[in-house]
């Protein structure tokens, strides 16, 4: 696929209300890279556009960057698979302050804070399968409410695209079925 002033223009576009202008280069040297006879011009962005974020530990997920482009995961997937770009390295742990600098309330303290019990909430996740980045956002969340420290699900959905409904499944994963009022009071007890 030829790099066209439209292609960088969509990408521009995309990583402007993914608010990651900063990784432009790097999309615009995926984009290069990409050999995506047959893919369309959105799943070739969102394509490099997600490889760029992963290469950089940048919470966005593909889910947020495929409902910006309008295209489906399912072939961006397939896109990915085809170069080897879904090989997936990146710990939970790895995620855990970039999600916390994304977050521009927190004092530096609190951060620290949150940083080393999400690291906790981490071990315990181990046998748990999912992507890391929804372990890590589900990590702060529980920390934070350990924590007393006011980081709602609906802020990080809105900071990192992990949605609320994903960390409750985790949660609910991690604490066995209990009701969200039982596992705040766990945690504040413990």
């Amino acid at each position: 696929m030829k790099v066209t002033k439209e292609l960088l223009e969509l990408a521009d576009r995309a990583l402007e209300q993914l608010g990651i202008q900063h990784l432009s280069d790097k999309v615009y040297a995926n984009i290069d890279i990409l050999n995506a006879r047959g893919a369309d011009k959105a799943t070739a962005v969102a394509a490099a556009i997600f490889k760029a974020c992963k290469d950089n530990l940048e919470p966005v997920t593909l889910t947020t960057i495929c409902r910006v482009l309008g295209t489906s995961q399912k072939c961006v997937f397939k896109l990915l698979k085809k170069h080897g770009w879904l090989t997936d390295l990146t710990s939970p742990e790895d995620y855990i302050d970039p999600v916390l600098n994304r977050i521009d309330f927190l004092s530096d303290d609190q951060k620290q804070k949150l940083k080393e019990l999400a690291l906790d909430f981490l071990k315990q996740m181990e046998k748990i399968h999912t992507r890391p980045l929804t372990k890590a956002v589900t990590a702060i969340y529980l920390a934070s409410v350990k924590l007393n420290i006011p980081l709602t699900q609906q802020k990080l959905e809105e900071v990192m695209g992990v949605t609320q409904v994903t960390i409750r499944n985790m949660i609910t994963r991690l604490f066995g079925g209990r009701s969200d009022k039982s596992i705040r009071t766990i945690l504040k007890n413990s």
